[in-house]
């Protein structure tokens, strides 16, 4: 997880968004397949309702720190791209439009190259916060040539990236201190990023996957993505169903969504997950 800071610009989003879009649509970007991803982008941005980027510089909206480079996407990225985009379509869509603009996120990225103090990175977001009032904003970052177009990774990161950048809207002190409260009084974080064994691998009492196990951020966003995968939510239920500490995760995970946005409460759940969503709200 990476949290990058900067103060607000006073330009206005869209101002900012048509200085590094690109079309694909003939031009040195056009790819194998312009039409589909340009069609793509378009409806993106009308189903999900928030404006994409396909920048056509290495600059994104109110953003100059070297932390984060990325390369621009050219002609031999169309088809990864098109794949990233009904994917996002797919996965962003499962939330409700009110939710995102509650966790304040301006605008999504797709790029290539990307790197986050010059580790190679699946994903990241930049948070923004207004000076003055501390207003949050900002936007995801994601490149399409990481996973090998493996689609189960890339929902995966999907959802685990935009916790992060959702955890940063958080009183942390408060939700850390009721998270933290929820594991056994052995239970440690390792602070190392150990790769899983297997997907929902369920390596410890409280933790669904060995990447769970580095902290509670990590934790967080590796439940909060097991609760939109389709693909993980039996296995999610298999774990909970054996272990009370993963189904108090989840019962203060929904809490905290349902905080941020009503439309997020239990009853979105129910129904999001439906045979799968049994037993994993069972306190005992």
């Amino acid at each position: 997880m990476t949290a990058i800071v900067a103060p607000v610009s006073t330009c206005g989003l869209s101002a900012r968004v048509a200085l590094i879009l690109l079309v694909f649509q003939g031009g040195t970007a056009a790819g194998e397949s312009p039409d589909a991803v340009s069609f793509l982008w378009r409806e993106a941005e009308k189903i999900v309702g928030v404006p994409v980027l396909l920048p056509s510089t290495p600059a994104l909206p109110d953003f100059s720190q070297g932390s984060i480079t990325f390369r621009p996407l050219g002609r031999g990225e169309s088809s990864s791209t098109e794949i990233y985009l009904r994917l996002y379509i797919d996965e962003f869509s499962k939330y409700p439009r009110s939710f995102t603009r509650a966790v304040n996120l301006e605008w999504v990225a797709f790029v290539k190259g990307l790197r986050v103090f010059h580790d190679q990175r699946a994903a990241t977001y930049l948070r923004y916060f207004a000076a003055g009032t501390m207003a949050p904003a900002g936007g995801m970052v994601y490149d399409v040539q990481q996973g090998d177009l493996n689609e189960d990774y890339m929902r995966w990161v999907l959802h685990h990236e935009f916790f992060h950048f959702i955890d940063d809207h958080l009183n942390r002190g408060i939700e850390d201190r009721a998270w933290a409260g929820l594991n056994s009084k052995d239970f440690r974080y390792t602070g190392v990023g150990s790769p899983g064994s297997g997907f929902l691998d369920h390596p410890q009492s409280g933790a669904i996957t060995t990447y769970a196990t580095k902290s509670m951020w990590e934790d967080r966003a590796e439940l909060f993505a097991a609760l939109f995968v389709e693909k993980a939510q039996p296995r999610l239920r298999e774990i909970a169903d054996a272990d009370p500490v993963v189904r108090s995760k989840i019962r203060l995970m929904v809490r905290i969504l349902g905080r941020i946005d009503p439309s997020m409460s239990e009853r979105y759940f129910r129904k999001r997950l439906g045979a799968n969503w049994h037993g994993l709200d069972r306190k005992k």
